[in-house]
């Protein structure tokens, strides 16, 4: 196990890479399943959303091949995201940028057919999970997600009211 960085920064950064870790290995036990590799995975603390009118925390790039998901999205989130790579792989890339681009241009979020698919075959993938596995996934998402937001909230609170934490606790230390 690494040694934890002093600085909030760093940690958020190591914390972060844990959950992109963490959501590797579970697309990475779904390739069985779905005869396709795992993508890229970059967790953000940023907010972000795959539509104006999406309930999905997070987007699939489909030129890199890479899902960005904020680090407060849920298993169904994510999976709907890696159903998005299962249709670029089993539609070509061409394809499925075209069919996305198009869908996007000229309808709204719920009524694009990619969409659609994509929400069924992540309840199917869903369903297919162990429940120890899920269970045990979302255990470690919320855990290094409240260490997230524990750090996020000192962050504001330092930048709000220009707090130094160290001199603090060597005040406290005296």
């Amino acid at each position: 196990m690494r040694e934890e960085p002093n600085d909030p920064y760093s940690r958020a950064m190591n914390l972060l890479k844990d959950m992109e870790s963490i959501l590797s290995e579970l697309l990475d036990s779904l390739k069985e399943k779905t005869s396709v590799e795992a993508p890229n995975v970059v967790v953000t603390m940023n907010d972000v959303k795959e539509d104006v009118d999406s309930n999905v925390s997070g987007r699939y790039d489909p030129n890199s091949e890479t899902i960005l998901l904020n680090y407060k999205a849920d298993l169904p989130n994510a999976i709907h995201l890696y159903s998005h790579h299962i249709q670029l792989v089993r539609l070509g890339a061409g394809k499925y940028i075209y069919i996305s681009s198009e869908e996007g241009l000229r309808l709204p979020w719920m009524m694009r057919r990619l969409e659609q698919e994509a929400d069924r075959m992540s309840t199917l993938l869903i369903g297919q999970l162990n429940p120890r596995v899920k269970i045990q996934w979302e255990s470690d998402w919320r855990t290094i997600a409240k260490s997230l937001d524990r750090i996020k909230s000192m962050i504001e609170f330092k930048r709000r009211w220009n707090v130094n934490y160290d001199e603090l606790r060597n005040s406290r230390s005296q």
